[in-house]
């Protein structure tokens, strides 16, 4: 097998570090310069957890028609991903 390129695996940063799989992503800084501080205090609080409009809303203490308003805005100016579901993420 290892004529055929098989290598060993000792623990699972090896398989990670693997270009192959890439598994690992890349930390790229994301400008803000382009947010509002309403949608910077909004994707801070989803880069620190907060998943769901429903904990968002808990955060920050906003009503749910802001909550989704701001959601949208950073949705489409390809910031988050996932508004219309349950879990929202950082693009």
């Amino acid at each position: 097998m290892i004529l055929d390129g098989a290598q060993m695996v000792l623990d699972v940063d090896d398989i990670a570090d693997d270009p192959v799989f890439n598994l690992k992503e890349e930390k790229k800084s994301v400008d803000l310069s382009q947010l509002s501080l309403e949608e910077k205090r909004l994707y801070d609080s989803i880069k620190n957890g907060n998943q769901t409009a429903e904990s968002l809303m808990a955060d920050l203490g906003w009503d749910m028609t802001e909550i989704l308003a701001r959601l949208t805005m950073l949705e489409l100016k390809n910031f988050i991903t996932g508004v219309d579901s349950q879990c929202i993420e950082l693009l």
